[in-house]
Order: structure tokens, then sequence, then C-alpha cells
């Protein structure tokens, strides 16, 4: 399959030449993939005659492709200028004979598309590959034919409407909705006969009226039943079944009707309806297994004279007479039920046809798609070349069953697409939610997803008569999904981030969308192009600001993971992401350290009282003004919930006096700080610094309304019925909620990452809104600037109720001239800034000992950074700006690699290994090298073993038998390090050794003094494994870290520190740009002790076959972690157990710690006897891991009482 274009001549080109005439020459893109002719010298009408050609892969080329012509003048200095473009849609050539010629005369435009004198003869020809149908583009843009679309075969009072594809050929349900052409119900006898009739009430949408209380009733020949009633929402969630037992004769039953009422309970009467729905029984009989699955009903209201839409209600029935099976009737949000094809309604109800028009102006940041090896791999495969970028995107949006597209930009990480996309549909839609889809055009396979995005139609749109149509932006509409470093076998969990379906562990860009809408027609073609002015028109909604984030880490616990140095990431969009090199560097990242063991289950980073400060530098449009508002009304919804817990509480405790005078005026309490909040100023819009839309008026202006509606319905509250202001109160918190939602959050949410080099681990996403610092104290995030603990969460699915990790931050998000308000918050701290680079050494030969920084396993520079990516020599570095050198360069070990093996452990086993050799058949001799351990290092004779002081021994020298050895503990091998062990002894095995273990348990802590070594080197088998500080025989790598001190020149802010190394030499010199460490030192750090009570459990699930379990409570608290003793055969535990955590050490002010403590997390584990793991045998969780708030009293940290939820499926008393 190729593509040739030959170039022949052009005529009448601009001069752009002060002297003489320009030297043209022609540019032709396609796919990508960009060839050109010769240059002519001296010459406005050249003749070229020159052949181009593109050898395609098996993937033909879409119809709506273009090739895009440049002919420009030749410079030998300087930039080679454009004398004219051209273009050429692709559809044109495609339906033209395979390898026909086909001759253009084009015009040529100038850079601002106005027509110019000059033309540009050439002729195409194109070979499809063999067996490829021409493409149907003839039938682009008919979506008229919507409006043809009634079946007149369907049975009484019911239409439904197909489902209309771009090409304007109908598709869908209409063949189904179609009567048979033998109706199922001759088949049924004349006797009277028994039917099940099913009905599944799932769900309802876009409900006419304002803060209603939904309910559905579904009525059958005088029986109606009703779901539960569902407050202050116009999309509720019903998922309820009914059943009818009905005998009749079937010419009976089948002409009766069912009735569906969606009525709004809160009304004057609770039978004022919103809309109703009939349909006959007989219809649904016959349908395919009898039955409509996840239908919507269009809800009408029957007593106007031309009924207009209410809302819509998705259902499933089945009619099941005898011998008949039902169909599946799972309730579900799935995307392709919400298609006009599912539609029915009844006769006489009038739906207007309507136009989404999206405009999609360009994109950012998104990632590279394929790997440098996997672009040369296509090299060689004659599918493409390598480029650059990396990503040839595209976009589609969809909605309501309909899909649009934009072309495909290549090689291109920000694109330009510059299209409007047109999606017709009936008005209003049931369909809430327009879908973003970023992919990646791809030369062999299926297009790759980058990521999803979606616009909920709800949250840009309101009904009613204060309402306003659908609309948005223009703004940025932040993209999300896997991991954004190329993985070449993603799992399904990645590809369900991308795809939307589960939420996103990492940003993958952001696009700039704008929406109208337009009822009354549909769109004559599915896509136009956005001319230069309106382009332009958008970009004062593209200027960014200077924001700041900055994060202080006060610790990372319930680690699991501990073979490997870990580091904590903070980044906001790409700013902060240290592997992506187009960025410019902040200082992001803590520094690598080896997780230590916490005594019992899990590892802990040890940073001691220096906490690891990070900040991140980032440009953004200054969007703060929505989410201050958001902010607003997110504070009035906490407050809120807090008292009506309280309220809950205090009502449980006196439930048998509703007139307790506590409680009423607890309610009045309520009642007034809801009042008193809703009726202070939402934030107001700048327009000096913000650049508002038109949705953002509207929804100030409904956010407005409901809150003054909220504080006149607040006013009317009687606290005579308690029950009745409770549920006003829920209702009141469902609509802030609802109106707290912000679509145009153009700034991306804030990923913190756990990392080992350039692996991501585990991750927590914080949407930026959360930390963003405002002057106002309503508007500020609840955890701007104040100490909170996030839970990590593993990007792979299969983790199950795994938990990557705690960490405690203290994140500020704010703008660049705010800084100095994060400073005068903490004043307690002191800054300390370190320049930081590794010098990295191998063994030159195996076995040798002698270091060198040369040889085959050198794989980095000899100074670098710790992750080998850059090189950085000492001497190289120069004093970034407003900072300058404090003292010289020394050596600083990570104190991480000086624990020793039992750190933080009660029990720990000694282990040593007795080795011996034989020649084949021989006897058995001790070995020159008789103790070794596990690795083969020489070791410590067993009997020359002491305890370390307040250690004591358990009991005596034992070989173990708990491993694949003989029944002497011993295992055998041919040659040690090379092959494995055996344990059968063979006459060619000459190596054999026993593992001798003794326990040893903690009888008190003794506070050492960490010595560093003086030469301060790590020692690792290979640089990407954890490092250690003793040398081991098989360690063939080692590194030490040097530091320097960096000090402000000024009194004051300085900048952010970046430092500029110089690296190569001669002509290839160039400057490389790294961030030195940050660390803040509180004044003040307390030792507090933490005591756990747990009492016991309920209703846990079963872990055994037996339908018991054999359960234990582990609780964790910052670098601690403890377990209850097990209790066998019980899904009731009672444990009534203390916990005590001595010696927890927290920097800051105790009134700091008061009120933002660390979190407590509890999890319940089943025990299993038959595997071990660390002596304490296989740990299997039995339920979902959940946390719950301490509080600090004078030093003393004391749980709260309360219930902590175990998903449902158990409690836990503390």
């Amino acid at each position: 399959m190729s593509l040739e274009v030959r170039v022949l001549n052009a005529s009448s080109l601009q001069n752009l030449e002060t002297l003489g005439k320009s030297d043209p020459y022609v540019t032709i893109d396609f796919q990508g993939e960009k060839k050109k002719t010769e240059y002519k010298s001296g010459t406005l009408d050249p003749v070229w005659d020159e052949t181009l050609t593109w050898t395609l892969g098996s993937k033909a080329p879409r119809p709506d492709e273009c090739i895009d012509i440049f002919v420009k003048d030749y410079e030998r200095i300087g930039r080679n200028r454009l004398l004219g473009k051209a273009t050429i849609a692709f559809r044109n050539i495609a339906l033209s004979a395979p390898g026909t010629p086909l001759e253009y005369e084009l015009g040529l435009l100038d850079a601002n598309d106005s027509p110019t004198v000059g033309t540009l003869s050439l002729t195409l020809s194109y070979k499809p590959p063999a067996g490829t149908p021409a493409p149907a583009v003839g039938a682009v843009g008919m979506m008229a034919a919507r409006q043809a679309a009634v079946s007149s075969d369907l049975a009484e009072g019911i239409a439904a409407l197909p489902d209309v594809c771009m090409d304007g050929t109908a598709t869908g349900a209409m063949p189904q909705l179609g009567l048979p052409q033998q109706r199922n119900r001759d088949k049924l006898s004349n006797a009277k006969t028994k039917f099940q009739i099913r009905v599944r009430v799932v769900e309802g949408r876009q409900l006419m009226g304002d803060n209603i209380n939904p309910v559905c009733r579904v009525g059958l020949d005088g029986d109606a039943k009703q779901t539960r009633v569902h407050k202050g929402t116009t999309s509720p969630w019903f998922d309820e079944i009914f059943f009818y037992q009905v005998e009749k004769f079937p010419s009976d039953i089948l002409e009766d009707f069912m009735e569906f009422q969606v009525c709004n309970s809160s009304g004057i009467r609770s039978t004022t309806s919103i809309g109703s729905f009939k349909c006959e029984i007989g219809m649904v009989y016959d349908m395919p297994n009898h039955s409509f699955l996840n239908r919507w009903l269009v809800l009408a209201n029957p007593d106007e004279p031309t009924p207009t839409v209410q809302g819509y209600l998705k259902a499933s029935i089945a009619v099941l007479g005898p011998g008949d099976v039902c169909p599946d009737m799972t309730a579900g949000r799935n995307d392709q039920d919400d298609v006009e094809s599912n539609l029915l309604w009844s006769a006489g109800v009038h739906l207007q046809p309507a136009t989404f028009i999206l405009s999609v102006y360009c994109a950012q940041n998104l990632p590279r798609m394929d790997a440098g090896t996997l672009q040369s791999l296509k090299e060689i495969l004659g599918v493409g070349k390598a480029s650059k970028e990396l990503v040839d995107p595209y976009l589609i949006a969809s909605y309501a069953g309909q899909e649009v597209q934009t072309k495909i930009l290549y090689t291109n990480e920000n694109p330009e697409f510059r299209q409007h996309l047109h999606m017709g549909f009936l008005f209003p839609s049931m369909c809430n939610v327009i879908k973003i889809t970023l992919k990646d055009w791809d030369r062999v396979g299926q297009d790759d997803q980058i990521g999803t995005a979606v616009i909920p139609v709800s949250a840009v749109s309101a009904p009613g008569e204060d309402g306003f149509l659908p609309t948005f932006g223009p703004a940025w509409v932040n993209v999300y999904g896997a991991r954004r470093e190329w993985e070449l076998l993603e799992g399904q969990s990645a590809e369900k981030m991308n795809l939307g379906a589960d939420k996103g562990c990492a940003y993958r860009g952001r696009v700039l969308l704008a929406l109208h809408t337009q009822v009354g027609t549909y769109p004559p073609a599915p896509t136009t192009a956005i001319d230069n002015d309106s382009f332009n028109k958008v970009r004062r909604f593209r200027s960014t600001r200077r924001f700041v984030l900055m994060c202080q880490l006060s610790g990372t616990w319930l680690l699991e993971t501990s073979g490997m140095p870990l580091e904590v990431e903070v980044s906001v969009g790409n700013f902060g992401n240290k592997l992506e090199n187009s960025m410019l560097p902040s200082p992001s990242s803590t520094h690598p350290a080896n997780p230590v063991f916490d005594g019992c289950k899990y590892y802990f980073l040890p940073w001691d009282e220096a906490m690891p400060f990070v900040t991140v530098h980032c440009d953004y449009e200054d969007v703060t003004h929505r989410l201050h508002s958001v902010n607003h009304i997110t504070g009035i919804v906490t407050v809120l919930k807090k008292d009506v817990q309280h309220l809950r509480a205090l009502l449980r405790g006196h439930q048998h006096h509703q007139d307790n005078e506590q409680v009423k005026n607890a309610l009045q309490a309520t009642v007034s700080r809801l009042i008193s909040k809703c009726s202070l100023k939402l934030p107001e819009i700048d327009p000096v610094r913000h650049v508002a839309t038109s949705l953002d008026h509207h929804l100030r202006d409904q956010r407005r309304i409901q809150l003054d509606k909220l504080k006149t319905a607040a006013q009317a509250i009687s606290a005579s019925d308690i029950p009745k202001a409770l549920e006003e109160l829920e209702a009141a918190i469902a609509t802030l909620e609802y109106i707290a939602l912000e679509p145009q959050s153009s700034i991306p949410d804030v990923f913190l990452w756990l990392m080992s080099g350039t692996r991501r681990l585990a991750y927590v996403r914080i949407p930026a809104h959360t930390v963003l610092f405002a002057h106002e104290h309503t508007s500020q995030g609840p955890y701007a600037g104040s100490f909170h603990t996030y839970t990590l969460e593993f990007p792979e699915a299969d983790k199950g109720w795994n938990i990557g990790g705690v960490i405690r931050a203290s994140i500020w998000f704010g703008r660049e001239e705010d800084v100095r308000n994060w400073w005068d918050a903490h004043s307690d701290v002191q800054l300390t800034v370190y320049a930081e680079t590794y010098e990295n050494q191998v063994i030159s030969v195996p076995g040798s000992g002698k270091w060198t920084d040369k040889g085959v396993l050198m794989t980095r520079p000899t100074f670098s950074d710790p992750d080998g990516r850059l090189s950085l020599p000492r001497e190289s570095f120069s004093e970034p700006q407003g900072w300058s050198f404090h003292g010289e360069w020394f050596i600083d070990p990570d104190p991480s690699v000086r624990y020793a093996a039992d750190a933080g452990r009660q029990v720990f086993t000694e282990e040593v290994y007795e080795q011996q050799v034989r020649v084949p058949g021989g006897a058995w001799l001790p070995a020159p090298n008789n103790w070794v351990d596990a690795r083969g290092n020489p070791a410590t004779k067993r009997d020359e073993i002491t305890l370390s002081e307040g250690w004591a021994w358990r009991d005596a020298w034992s070989y173990d038998l708990q491993r694949a050895v003989d029944g002497e503990g011993w295992e055998y091998t041919v040659e040690s390090g090379l092959m494995g062990w055996s344990p059968q002894e063979k006459l060619y095995h000459v190596s054999r050794r026993r593992r001798w273990i003794r326990e040893r348990h903690l009888l008190h802590k003794v506070e050492k003094e960490i010595e560093s070594p003086v030469d301060g080197w790590e020692y690792a088998p290979l640089f990407r494994l954890q490092f250690h500080a003793l040398e081991r025989k098989i360690d063939m790598v080692r590194r030490r870290r040097w530091r320097r001190r960096l000090v402000p020149k000024e009194q004051g802010l300085p900048p952010t520190p970046r430092i500029g190394v110089k690296t190569g030499t001669g002509d290839e010199e160039f400057t490389q740009i790294t961030c030195p460490r940050m660390y803040v030192v509180s004044a003040e750090r307390h030792v507090y002790q933490l005591r756990a009570h747990i009492y016991q459990a309920r209703d846990l699930p079963a872990g055994d076959k037996t339908g018991l379990s054999d359960p234990y409570a582990v609780v964790s608290f910052c670098n601690s972690t403890q377990q209850t003793e097990k209790k066998s055969a019980t899904l009731c535990p009672t444990w009534d157990q203390t916990l005590i955590f001595d010696d927890v050490k927290l920097s800051g002010p105790i009134s700091t710690t008061h009120s933002q403590a660390p979190q407590i997390v509890v999890e319940i584990f089943d025990w299993d006897a038959r595997l071990y793991h660390d002596g304490y045998g296989s740990l299997s969780p039995v339920s979902e891991v959940k946390q719950c708030w301490v509080q600090s009293v004078f030093g003393c940290l004391c749980a709260r009482e309360h219930q902590i939820l175990l998903a449902h499926e158990g409690t836990v008393v503390e």
C-alpha cells in the first residue's frame, strides 16, 4: 500500500526576497511523515517534476485524513519562509480507482489562510491494501434522516427512535421493536393461565422539579407497588424489583396496561405527580424473551394537551408464562444503555432535535505512547520512522450513542485540533455524560487509549425558569488514566483506567474545550473547522499565573515493600514529575531511604527530625474563583454533617425522650449555623485576575438561588418534630453537595507517589481545591497548610484490600505572591538546603576486591543523581540564583542504611549456616569457610555469636527442619551460588549446608549511638537494588552521598534553588539542571503515648472452610504496629485488649498535634496455621481497612470511642 505524489510545477509565487527572487521548494506532510523536493534557485515559476512516495502499513488511512502541502522559500541562513500552503482531503483520493492518477491545480493560501495568486500543480495516486473496500464517505452529514424515523408497526401508543450513525444509516433497536412475523401471543392457549410479571425499577434521570423527593409507583390491574423515597435528588437510584402474580385469560392479561408513575413525596400531597408512562403487557410479551431490559421510559404529563418530557425512568419488564425462563435483569450503569435507540415513549410526546457543538481547540502534555525501542522496531518493519514526540493524538466525543472524532495530528504531544464537533440528539436527553476520549493512532495494530474525561451535563446546565442550556468553557478538561511511563504490556487495570472505567492514577494531559447547545435542528455535518479569529479569541483563557505547591512530610509508614530504597514524589500535572524531561525540574521528591521494620508487620521510612520539604513551581490558569466557591460550599457541608451526626447521637441517647431540651437546643443551634452560613456571600470574581466564562456566571447565580432556598427552608424547620427535621437537614446536605460540583476545574489534581528509582509503586490523588490557600478562611481548602494523613493505594486492581502505605503531610497550594503566608503560619520551622551528588564505583573484576569507576557494571556516571540519570560532577556545580554555598562538600551517609537487621523487632531469629565439602563419593569435611551466611559470605561461628545489650536467648541452637532438607537439616548442591540446593544427596554433590537458628527476644530498649563509617560507602549487588552499610561478598557496586549546604544570599523569601551543572567537554559541553534536597526542622519535638483499646468485632466474614475465622487485629500508628492476640474459630471475637504505643515522637507544637493528629489504621486478619511468614503465619485480610482519628490531650494520645465500619461486613468497637 502506497501513496505517490508527483510535484509538477508552480506559478506566480510570492517573492519574499529584497534582492533577487525566492528559492522555492515543496514539503508534503502525510501521517506525520514529511517529504520534500529539491529547491529551485531564483524563480517564481519553478518546475520540479519530482515524485514523492509514502510506503504505508497494512492499516488503510481514514477518509477524514488530510495531505498538507507547503511551498517554502529556501534560506541558507535563517528560517525558511512560507510562500503558500494547501490541503487535500484523503477521501477524494480514496474514492478514485486504485492506482489512478488524480491531477490537481491548487490555489495557495498564506499563513493567515487568505488566498494568494500562486498555484501548484501535482498528481496523486493511491494503492490501497488488497481487499480493502472503498470507504462510505458520501453519506457523512446526513443526520437529518432521524426526523423520518417513527415506526408504525409498534404496539398501541408506543413509538421508538432508531439510532442514526454519522453516515446516516439507521441502526440499533428498530428491527427489535418491530413486531415479529408470528406474534408470541398467538401460541398461548385460550384457558386461564398463570403469569408472573417482574418489574425492576432501576433509576430516574432529568426529573423535573426543584428540591424533590422522588418515589416511583408501578401499577397493574389495580395492584400498585412503590419504591423507597429518595431525598433531594433529580437522579434517584432505585434498583428495586416487584413481582405480580396474575391468573387470567391470555387475551385479557395481554391487553392490560402497566403504568409507571414518578411522584414527589415532599409535595403538598404525596400523590404529586412528576410524570408517568403506560405500556401494554402484550407489547412486552411479543418482544424477544418476553421482556424489555434496561429501557429508558419517557415520563410525561398525560393531562397536558401536548405532553412534554418530565424526565426519564430506566426499567426492565419481563412477562413470564408457563415454561418461560426469566432473562438477566441485573441493574447497572452502562454506556450502551444511554443511547437514543433505547428510548420508549408514548404517542404524542414531543422531543425536539438539538445539537451539541463541542469546540476542540488544543491539548497539552500528552504522554509519549511508544517507547524508543518499539518505534525503532516499527521502522525496521517498515511501518514508520522514529519520531520525537512518539504520539499521534486524536479526540473522540460521544453522547447518547453518537461519536464524532477530530483529525489526527501526527507526532505532536501538544496538538492544536481547531475543530468543532457536532453531535445531534433529542432534547431533553436521558444521557447525562459527554465522554471525551483521547487516543493515539497506531500504524500497526489498534489505536491506543491515552485517557478519558467526562463532562456531566447536569453540572453544566439547569432546568426550570431560572435554568440554562448546557454550556461549558472555554476551559481545560484534565485527562487521567494509567501511569504516564510507557509500558510494553499494560495490565487490565491500566486499560480500565485509560477507558475511564476506574479512577485514573496519573495525569495524562488536558484538552481545551467549549460547549454550546442549539435546539431545533440537527447538525448538517459532523465536523467544521475553527477559523483563526475564533481560535485567537480563546487565547485569553490560556493565560497562566505562577502557582507554588509546598509539601512538608512528617512520616511514611505501613509499607509492605522492604527490599528497595523508597522515596516520595509530589506533583501537580507534569510539574514535579521527575521522569518528565521536558519540564523544568523542581525539588519535588524526598531522598531515597531504605524502609525499616516497625517491629510487627510493616516498614517505615526513617526521616527522624529533619522532615523532607518539597516545592513545585507551576504555571496554570487562575481559576481560584471557582475553587474558592467549591471550598465555601463544602465547608458548609462539613459543618452540617458534623451537626447532624451529633444530633443523631443525642437522639439515640434520648430515644425515649424526644422532647428532651438538649436535643432541641442542639437542633436550634444547627439550624442557626446553617442559616448563618447560607447567608454569607460567595467568593467574588475579580475581572482583573480571573477570566470568567458564561458557565461561571450561571453557576454563581444558581448557587445563590439554592442557598437562599435552603435558608428559607431552614427557617421553617420546627424543633417539635426531630426526625422530620433531620430529614430536612439530610436533604439540605444533598443539595449542597450537588451545587458544590465544579465542572471547570482546570488545575489538575495533586499526586503523591511512593517510588523506587523510576518505578511507581503506590499513590494518592488529592483534588487541588482541598489544599488551596485563600485569604478568607471560608474559601480555603480543608487541608491547606495543615497536617493530614493520606492513604496510598496500588495502581494495580489485583491488590485487593491491601493499602500501599500511609503518608502524613502538610500540603499548601497557592499563588506565588501568597507564599509568605505559609512561612508566617510555620514560624517554628527552619529550612535547610543541600546540594547533592552520589559518587559511584564498581568491582573491576569479580572477586578482586578492587573498586573503580570503569567497567561493564558501571551503568551510570561517576558522579550522578540517585537514579543515575544525570551526570553531576562536584566541581561543576554552580550557585543557584539567590543562593550561595556555605562550606565545602562533605560525605553524608543515609541514616537508613545503618539500621541493623533486628531494628524495630521484639523477637529476632539469629541464623548461621554450617558448610561442608567433599570430593565426589568421599567423606564430608568442614569447608574452608565453615560458617557462612545465607549468601555464602563468611560469618561468625555459631558458638561465638553473642547477645546485644537488652536481648535474651529464648532457646538453644537447633538446625532448621522447616525447609526442603533431609532429616538432619542438610541440603546439597554441586556448586554453591551457581546451582540450586536439593534435599536428596547424590554422588556428584560436593557441597552441603544446614541452617542453625536460635531465637532471642528484647528485654528493654537500649539507646545506641550511631557511628557513621569514615568513608561513607553504601554497598549493593547492583545499582537498582537496596544499599547497605557493610560490604558483602556478592556486592558488586557501591556509592556514597556528597552534600554541600546552600544558604540564601539575602533576607526574605529566596527563589526555588535550581542548580546548573556543566558536563561534557569541548563542543559537547552542556548544562544540566538539578534541584537540591530541602528539609525543615521544627523547634519543638514532643514524645507522646497512644493507648488503643480494642474491644470486639462482629459479623466478620468466614475465612476458613469451617465457616469460621481465626481473627486478630493489627493497629498501626506512626512508625509502630502492634497486634492483638488471636481468637480461634469465631466470627465475633472479643479481644478486650489495650495496645500501648510508647515513645511516639512528633514534631511541632502540642496545639498543632492536638488538632492535626496522625490517623490510626486498624486491620482485621485471619490467621492461617498452614503457612508461615516472618514467624507469625500467613496473613489473609478478611475485611477492608478502615481508619479512625486520634486526639492529643497534653501529650497523651487517646482514641475516640466509636465504631469502625468494615465494608458492611463487620464492625470493630474501640
